[in-house]
């Protein structure tokens, strides 16, 4: 098994694209890392091309070396017109890259760009690069890496990730001094922490039986939750004045779950004593200003699995309302916490301390 750290830090539109390479090799520099590949992926969208705004074709008339323009699978009925070195060799250099970037937005115009430092020798070690052939560029690479991603339409996640192995066998080592060097460079940014796991065959394996083993369990939690939170169409809104944060911090504290808040998803949280996690997601969609809809999650997560036990809506309403809404969720997890989640649980080993989801 694989266990990488990602350290992803959310610098948006606060610094242009063009300086991030400099920060990255700064952090190279103090952290004295080396990496043994630069890989490079710029997307549009085909109907761009077809409507005349073409920036893979223009950056192809500055730099013939970046050819060819490849087309990917499409996804959702949209297909994208890339340019990338990461599932074949190119001609074009690191130096190369450099010199196209600070033309890359103002006059290319690309959707999606990134540059993936990768093989990075975090913690004086290196494990190979894993390629998964089923994902999507330029999610291909897995492994020890640091990545420079930015959108230009949905800005709020570009950023500089910083992705550590840091299990090896039974040693579990820590990589937070490389959160804390990239941090000093990067002053006042926000930075978002998670694990991400990689199975060998032989773990895909077991946790496929253990998964098939506890479906029918997971069907009773369902049941559970299904009972006791009343559910509405998707499509139904209503309008109501409530502040949901609020609410929930106060409910988060009273039943022991953290809280986090990101963009307009609630996330909270509890683990278990076996490692595992209990993850309610609350959603407000509003109208006008006020909450129209919540959109509630509930899994049972941990290593290697992942039951999703209720997904349901509500639609807005006063803030009294909504707190009596939130308070019957909160009510429903007190009671599965004693009688459905730990059969969900007894299906699999305890989760290590170090996972995050």
């Amino acid at each position: 098994m694989r266990a990488i750290m990602h350290y992803h830090f959310l610098i948006g539109t606060r610094i242009p694209f063009s300086d991030w390479p400099g920060i990255a090799e700064n952090f190279f520099a103090q952290c004295n890392l080396s990496y043994q590949n630069f890989y490079y992926y710029f997307s549009d969208f085909d109907l761009s091309a077809k409507i005349g705004i073409d920036a893979c074709q223009k950056a192809v008339n500055d730099f013939p070396q970046l050819s060819p323009i490849r087309r990917s699978v499409p996804r959702n009925g949209v297909v994208a017109l890339y340019l990338s070195n990461i599932e074949d060799e190119s001609p074009c250099t690191q130096t190369d890259i450099l010199a196209m970037l600070p033309k890359l937005y103002k006059k290319y115009g690309f959707v999606d760009s990134q540059l993936i430092y990768q093989d990075v020798d975090f913690l004086g070690r290196s494990l190979p690069t894993i390629r998964r052939p089923a994902q999507e560029l330029p999610g291909t690479l897995c492994g020890s890496a640091v990545s420079l991603s930015r959108c230009r339409f949905d800005t709020r996640w570009n950023g500089i990730t910083v992705s550590a192995d840091f299990v090896y066998g039974d040693e579990i080592l820590d990589a937070s001094a490389y959160r804390d060097a990239m941090a000093a460079l990067l002053p006042g940014i926000r930075c978002l922490e998670s694990v991400e796991t990689v199975l060998t065959p032989e773990d895909d394996a077991l946790f496929a039986q253990r998964n098939a083993a506890a479906e029918t369990t997971v069907g009773t939690a369902r049941n559970f939750f299904k009972e006791r939170i009343p559910q509405y169409a998707p499509t139904v809104f209503a309008e109501g004045g409530a502040s949901v944060g609020p609410i929930l911090k106060r409910l988060c504290k009273k039943y022991g779950y953290t809280y986090k808040y990101d963009y307009y998803c609630h996330t909270m949280r509890k683990r278990s004593k076996n490692g595992h996690y209990v993850q309610l997601e609350v959603c407000a969609y509003s109208g006008s200003g006020r909450i129209s809809r919540m959109d509630i999650h509930i899994q049972c997560l941990g290593l290697g699995f992942d039951h999703c036990v209720f997904s349901g809506s509500a639609p807005g309403m006063d803030q009294a309302g909504t707190a009596e809404q939130l308070k019957t969720v909160f009510q429903a997890l007190a009671e599965a916490e004693e009688t459905q989640f730990p059969e969900i649980e007894a299906f699999y080993p305890p989760t290590p301390e170090w996972y995050i989801p």
